[in-house]
């Protein structure tokens, strides 16, 4: 099982409204995917590249 933030959820805030039944006075501001990913899809064999984590954030505390 695996997770992945969406941006179409946003784009089609309607829809996910509609079969959430979100109320309208609410904001819809990301939503989460949640499945099994089928690892032989072709946009599931792209990894970019990334900076090392240590040079981005600094660890206060921890």
């Amino acid at each position: 099982l695996h997770t992945c933030i969406e941006n179409q959820g946003v784009t089609y805030a309607d829809v996910v409204r509609e079969v959430a039944r979100i109320q309208d006075s609410k904001r819809l501001m990301a939503a989460i995917a949640i499945g099994y990913p089928d690892w032989g899809f072709p946009a599931n064999q792209v990894q970019s590249e990334r900076e090392p984590i240590d040079n981005i954030v600094t660890w206060c505390g921890i």
